[in-house]
């Protein structure tokens, strides 16, 4: 072993300058002066950098290295350089290569460069290639004439840049910025032609001077329609919190306002999103906050947003805090709905706030007797029409006993409940509504499981008997209180499932029949619900209830999610015929895996009620290491406002969106549309 090292190694010098270690091993080494002169498979080495190269000449006192042949250089922060020729000072950490290519493997990134200087800070680039693809023959490109590369902060400026999708050019761009990491300045484009709308752009800028804090900023114009600006700040408060809140408006053309008979000529809004733990928590207590609040005129301040749009009918907000102790619950919520097909909003029921406390289950005397305590405040509120404050109160006392040596539980629990409610924004003298009961309720529970060769079987078997005790009402309650009226009833409850040897579940299967005591309607309607995994691959689920008085099924949800070998598909379907705000849906998915790389894609939206297809979606996407993209045809119908009432625009285009990594992405859109009766 050590006569075939000596024969490779025919020469191998070590020097010390500024206690900083060079070594120069080579088949030749020469000295003459202070210059060092190695060629044959020449190894250049000091404690941050390594050279592979064939020939090199090594200045001791300038610590300056000469490269007339090919090498490789490699440093500690993994980047490797490979150059036809050039110099490096070891010292300054600087140099001048010619011919260049350098990869960043950290960060996925390659520049090729005719001409690179550069030092510990930059890099300055003459004529060259940019990209994160395969080297030899990249899926995309960015050819530039010349550029700047801060290796410390992490950002490429070039200028005179063409877009290479292969060998095809694409489109020009006179400067063009880039950041690896997190840091200001303009993000790759939207772009798009609408037919009514006219030429669409938008053009994010992104504002980073904190870790803990961004904005972005999107003007947008279509030519045809308006102007609009939206701006997204987004930031984290504390460790355990994350926020972000969008505010900004779109602005019609005085000519399509008037064209399309549009309600409201600005559509403005905001949004916030924000979630936040441990704001008052102790060792003993826990707290969070969370804020989820979409605020507008109109649909349009949602779908005039860059990839964003919204075809719901009922849009709701919420916040929620809660405080828990050891045995206490606080909470406050507060909710708001608006109603897209309504021109306002005044005559909407909204809760602010809803105030609530709770005492967990606690033993009385024993252990077996339990009682827990539950209050809340309801703020009904709304600017049009009649309000309401109601208080409710609840609390359970029950007795548990085991038996059958705990093959069966027997529970008995006594509950006391009332309710008062207030009203105010009304001309009519109105009565406080006041309602009290006592109810009664009987329990049965057992849970059985059992071991089988092939397979683990349980069982869980509820049996309820509520009797009503004493209740007294007086005043006025309207449609929007919720009050709770317990009937005379037996209710039966029954789940199984079953799991296979690797603890999988296959079949899970539940029922729930309520027999009414009192009251015209015996049997209550039946609630069932099936899952079934027939294999790895193939899974159903059904839920429905199902009513005795009218002989019929009154809703259903059914899914089915298939997934073999080639393809994804998801079915389901909703059925719910007595309720109107409900829409009836066939909705289906289905998307190809004959390849890692590239596939087809479908979504559709069947609306049952009218018998219209309310959104499709079909496609093919790739998605490569460096860059991914989709072609999709769209149609979509999505509500808007006219004078003349709630109607939906129907958008049908090509969408096409491209995402090179790490660069970002960007989509352009071509579209028509049409105005539709919802």
């Amino acid at each position: 072993m050590s006569k075939i090292f000596l024969s490779l190694l025919v020469a191998s010098l070590i020097f010390a300058k500024e206690n900083k270690r060079v070594e120069v091993i080579a088949k030749n080494v020469s000295e003459s002066n202070s210059k060092i002169e190695a060629n044959g498979d020449v190894i250049l080495k000091d404690r941050d950098n390594l050279f592979f190269s064939n020939n090199i000449s090594y200045d001791r006192e300038k610590n300056i290295t000469n490269f007339r042949d090919n090498f490789i250089f490699f440093d500690k922060k993994d980047k490797v350089i490979k150059a036809k020729s050039g110099c490096y000072n070891l010292e300054a950490k600087s140099g001048d290569f010619n011919n260049t290519l350098v990869i960043e493997k950290k960060d996925n990134i390659w520049l090729k460069s005719k001409k690179v200087i550069f030092n510990k800070k930059e890099y300055r680039l003459k004529e060259g290639t940019f990209s994160s693809c395969e080297v030899g023959d990249p899926d995309w490109k960015l050819t530039f004439n010349e550029g700047y590369y801060n290796q410390k902060e992490k950002f490429l400026e070039i200028y005179h840049t063409i877009l290479y999708t292969g060998d095809i050019p694409i489109f020009y761009l006179p400067y063009f910025y880039f950041a690896l990491e997190r840091k200001s300045g303009l993000l790759l484009p939207k772009l798009g032609n609408m037919e009514k709308e006219g030429i669409y752009y938008a053009q994010p800028f992104y504002y980073a001077p904190k870790e803990n804090w961004d904005l972005e900023v999107t003007p947008q114009i279509r030519t045809r329609r308006g102007k609009g600006l939206f701006s997204t700040f987004r930031f984290a408060d504390s460790p355990h919190s994350m926020g972000e809140i969008t505010i900004g408006g779109f602005w019609e053309k005085e000519k399509y306002y008037k064209k399309y008979n549009l309600l409201n000529k600005k559509h403005l809004g905001f949004e916030v999103d924000y979630s936040r733990g441990d704001i008052f928590s102790s060792e003993n207590s826990q707290d969070a906050l969370f804020m989820d609040i979409t605020a507008f005129k109109d649909t349009e301040y949602i779908n005039t947003q860059p990839d964003k749009k919204t075809n719901e009918k009922l849009i709701s907000s919420k916040i929620n805090y809660f405080y828990q102790l050891n045995n206490h619950y606080f909470g406050a919520y507060a909710k708001y709905f608006i109603d897209t097909s309504k021109k306002s909003n005044s005559d909407t029921i909204q809760y602010l706030p809803t105030l609530q406390y709770h005492q967990y289950k606690n033993s009385l005397l024993y252990n077996n007797i339990l009682y827990s305590i539950d209050t809340k405040m309801v703020n009904y509120y709304r600017k049009s029409g009649i309000n309401a404050k109601q208080l409710i109160f609840n609390m359970p006392l029950s007795f548990n006993m085991p038996l059958f040596n705990d093959y069966l539980n027997f529970s008995l629990t006594q509950n006391l409940y009332g309710t008062l409610t207030d009203y105010s924004n009304t001309h009519q003298h109105l009565k406080n509504g006041e309602y009290t009961q006592t109810n009664t309720y009987f329990s049965l529970q057992s849970n059985l499981s059992k071991k089988y060769d092939n397979f683990f079987h349980t069982m869980n078997f509820n049996f309820y008997y509520v009797m009503p005790g004493y209740s007294d009402t007086s005043g006025y309650f309207p449609d929007f209180v919720d009050v709770f009226k317990e009937k005379e009833a037996i209710d039966t409850k029954f789940t199984e499932v079953f799991y296979n040897n690797n603890g999988v579940d296959i079949v899970s299967h539940s029922f729930n029949q309520p027999y009414l005591l009192d009251g015209g309607e015996r049997l209550g309607d039946l609630e069932h619900q099936i899952k079934i995994r027939f294999r790895k691959d193939l899974k159903f689920y059904n839920t429905f209830f199902y009513s005795h008085n009218k002989n019929k099924i009154t809703k259903s949800q059914t899914t089915i999610d298939f997934s073999p070998k080639y393809f994804n598909l998801n079915l389901s379907h909703i059925y719910e015929p007595q309720n109107s705000t409900i829409p009836k849906f066939i909705s289906g998915k289905i998307e190809t895996k004959f390849s890692r790389i590239d596939n087809y894609f479908m979504k559709v939206d069947y609306n049952l009620k009218d018998s219209k297809v309310k959104l499709l979606h079909l496609g093919y996407k790739i998605d490569k290491k460096c860059w991914r993209y989709s072609l999709t045809y769209e149609y979509e119908r999505v509500p808007t406002l006219l004078n003349s009432g709630s109607q939906a625009l129907s958008k049908k285009g090509i969408f096409f969106n491209i995402e090179l990594k790490p660069i970002g992405h960007t989509h352009f859109r071509y579209q028509k549309e049409n105005f539709i009766k919802r």
